[in-house]
């Protein structure tokens, strides 16, 4: 597609040599100042969109560019930004106009100059070539004759000249009133002000000043530092923090320098400490604890700052409850041996939100933690620590954080983050905390001591004495770098009774790491590295990866100390088991929907106590089922019924076991009679009672019980849970007694026909006599006393 006819276009050219003759590489690109024109002739918008011009092998370029006053678009007079690119690296960068009556050959960039936006132009031009009166040079281009002038024709008219101020003209001398400024003697104005970010002038310092209080920002240079590292700053910043808390808040400004802080400063609620960049803006105490706190603060923060101790003293000195408070892209410095950087003061807390960003910690090998929120009768909850680079300049023997949880039976310090935090040679332990519920360690490493090695756990993850074992802690993608680990030394470990830990990518290099597990419980592992040493008496189960399982295992569950799993789930969907000490021995595969299968003899110790039976390939091989012939539960198979059958006693209640494996639906009860008599109508009756005795249906049976075969009762429709229940049946008559199908009626059978249930599990009894049913029965006064082994089915 090309452009409309009726827009104009001009070329434009060039070549480009180094200065060895060689020709350069590389592009010039064109891109419009306006986003798009419009072409009311073409009835078109021309959106932007760069063009390209690549060098050929002599260096050299052509290209049309659409020329920039051609009056059939809308609007005219933008310009096209030109930026060069040779070998890979920036060339130039300006603005052409491209006029429409452009003279043949086009315009040639060599010869162009380039054109300055209209706000960058410094000097008024009154004469060029001759030519006098007010000229403008902007948006137009300007090739130069070979004199290395600009032709006058190619000068257009300027406008908008400065030739009078206030009335006057010719040479002025402008006064504060003439350009809307206050006179060194002070007086008012209004309308917009415009100052220096740090004005020397001192009306408009003052000026200032007095902005920045309205604004709520408070510079503390002009409440009388000096940031010349020597004179004591602590009373002028004191004096900003103050006056910015009284203002009910506010921002206090620290410029470039050294202030040196000899009386602690007394941080206060809403009021943020800013910087201009680490290493740049620097409180320094020489002896001193540096902040402090008189109040419970909350709502404040420190930024681009270092905050330096020299001598004894704490960096922060946690004095008073603290909380929703930030402190980022900072570095924080103690050089003493004997105090922390940050110390929490005895029942104090720390907070909601404490936000610890783009730090750098440094200090020297000291008696105490770097960080020590250690005090349980307080408590250090829902805090982030992340982006942080913790470092000692020698060998250490204190943890650099140490956060100890509330030491009670029914609270916990909780939701506690360190994320993306470095230790560097910090020999005596990374992060130790103990109580802790939802603690998350998230890519924090260890680089070890090579001087004098690591004498302590990395991560140590545990309880207070009087507390409980931390809960709910995930580990994921940290470990140590680094192989210069102290004798006996563990990587991680988890110390009394932890529950619900996740440890996550945990690694070691260039060995794989050694995890004491103590005595924990509910441990899970997700891509754990194989060669990883495990100690302690805690069981545990190892997940894998998505996407990154190991010998094709997705679960593996062992007991600390275990040579080979107990339980191991592979990603083909097999299930292994064994005892821990040889390889696994057992192993079932899925065979389809609700089907496993083993290569091996199965051999199952003792006997089967599962409501759902014990199947191969499908088949029920525990016994012949009820489901083979339809039913749902029998008292047992109906091959085994003796034909004679039993003679039952009028009005006696005999009871039938059946046992429902899995939640079954029914509505039929089954029975058989053996002989052909007359019998009592309305006081024959079958029913379904559970093991409690709760009579759950009956039915009327006294028009078919009458005649011989085998006799099919409906009933409303019962959901059974699994579970022992019971068929009764009873038979009024006055002459001769019917006969029901039962298994074998000999007295030595029925006797063993129990086996060793006791009464509230018989699987043939009787419960007492009736012309109907009960509404329930006592299961335990079940007796044997004229039982028969009377068959009965459900379906």
């Amino acid at each position: 597609m090309a452009l409309p006819a009726n827009y104009a276009t001009v070329p434009v050219f060039g070549r480009y040599i180094d200065f060895t003759g060689a020709p350069m590489q590389g592009t010039v690109t064109f891109t419009p100042s306006q986003r798009y024109v419009t072409n009311p002739g073409a009835d078109v918008l021309i959106f932007s969109a760069p063009l390209v011009a690549t060098l050929d092998g002599t260096g050299a370029f052509s290209i049309e560019i659409p020329s920039t006053d051609d009056p059939d678009v809308t609007p005219q007079g933008f310009t096209w930004a030109v930026a060069e690119s040779f070998n890979r690296r920036a060339g130039r960068s300006f603005s052409i106009a491209v006029p429409q009556d452009t003279p043949e050959p086009g315009i040639d960039l060599v010869t162009v100059a380039p054109v300055l936006p209209a706000d960058q132009v410094e000097y008024i031009v009154t004469s060029v070539d001759g030519m006098t009166g007010t000229v403008s040079l902007a948006g137009k281009y300007a090739p130069l004759d070979e004199d290395g002038k600009i032709p006058a024709e190619n000068i257009p008219p300027i406008s908008g000249g400065v030739t009078s101020v206030n009335g006057q003209s010719g040479i002025v001398s402008l006064g504060s009133a003439d350009v809307g400024a206050l006179p060194i003697t002070g007086g008012t104005m209004q309308g917009p002000l415009n100052l220096a970010e740090e004005p020397t002038d001192p009306p408009q310092a003052a000026t200032k000043a007095y902005v920045d209080t309205l604004s709520r920002r408070f510079d503390v240079m002009t409440y009388g530092a000096t940031a010349d590292e020597e004179t004591d700053d602590s009373g002028a910043v004191q004096a900003a923090i103050d006056a910015a808390s009284a203002a009910g808040g506010g921002v206090v400004l620290v410029p470039q320098g050294t202030y040196r802080i000899a009386t602690p400063l007394v941080m206060k609620t809403r009021v943020t400490l800013q910087g201009v960049g680490k290493g740049v803006s620097i409180l320094s105490a020489p002896a001193n604890d540096l902040i402090t706190f008189t109040a419970h603060a909350f709502w404040w923060n420190i930024r681009d700052l270092t905050l330096k101790v020299i001598g004894g003293g704490h960096v922060i000195n946690g004095s008073y409850n603290l909380s929703a408070f930030g402190i980022s892209h900072c570095s924080l410095q103690q050089l003493g041996a004997d105090h922390s950087i940050w110390y929490q003061y005895s029942g104090q807390i720390v907070e909601a939100y404490l936000s610890f960003s783009d730090l750098y910690v440094d200090g020297v090998p000291r008696s105490v933690p770097a960080f020590d929120w250690s005090d349980p009768a307080g408590g250090f909850n829902a805090n982030v620590i992340e982006k942080c680079v913790a470092t000692v300049n020698g060998d250490d023997t204190q943890y650099f954080f140490r956060i100890l949880g509330t030491n009670t039976l029914d609270d916990y310090s909780y939701n506690n983050c360190f994320r993306d935090v470095v230790f560097e040679v910090c020999s005596g332990g990374g992060i130790y905390a103990t109580s802790q519920f939802g603690l998350v360690i998230d890519n924090c490493w260890m680089w070890d001591d090579p001087v004098g090695g690591i004498v302590a756990p990395p991560f140590f993850v545990g309880k207070e004495p009087s507390g409980l074992g931390s809960r709910c802690t995930v580990i994921r993608n940290s470990g140590r770098i680094g192989d210069h680990m102290a004798a006996g030394v563990k990587d991680l470990v988890l110390h009394g009774s932890c529950q619900q830990t996740t440890i996550d990518s945990f690694r070691c290099v260039p060995d794989n790491g050694k995890i004491d597990l103590g005595d924990s419980s509910y441990v899970q592992f997700v891509n754990k590295s194989p060669g990883t040493t495990l100690t302690g008496t805690a069981g545990y189960v190892a997940y894998a990866a998505e996407g990154n399982t190991h010998n094709g295992v997705a679960m593996d569950g062992r007991v600390t100390g275990d040579a080979h799993p107990r339980m191991l789930l592979k990603v083909d969907g097999s299930l292994q088991a064994g005892s821990g000490t040889t390889a696994p021995d057992v192993s079932l595969y899925r065979d389809g929907v609700g089907r496993w299968r083993t290569d091996d003899a199965l051999d199952i110790g003792g006997h089967v106590n599962a409501y759902a039976g014990l199947a191969v390939n499908g088949v029920d091989i525990s016994s012949a089922q009820p489901g083979d012939i339809g039913f749902k539960a029998w008292a047992f198979d109906p091959g085994a019924v003796l034909g004679g059958g039993s003679p039952v006693v009028s009005g006696t209640i005999y009871l039938t076991a059946v046992n429902i494996r899995k939640p079954t639906t029914v509505s039929n009860i089954w029975i058989a009679m053996a002989n052909t008599q007359p019998v009592t109508a309305g006081q024959c009756w079958v029913g379904l009672y559970n093991s409690s005795g709760t009579k759950l249906v009956d039915v009327d049976t006294s028009a078919s019980v009458n005649t011989l075969g085998v006799k099919t009762f409906p009933v409303s429709a019962q959901t059974l849970p699994p579970g022992l229940y019971w068929i009764a049946n009873v038979i009024n008559f006055s002459g001769a007694a019917p006969q029901v199908m039962a298994g074998n009626t000999t007295s030595n059978t029925r006797a063993i026909a129990n086996g060793a249930l006791s009464a509230s599990q018989y699987r043939f009894c009787t419960n007492g006599t009736g012309t109907t049913l009960p509404s329930s029965i006592t299961p335990a006064s079940n007796s044997i006393t004229g039982m028969l082994t009377l068959w009965a089915a459900l379906s």
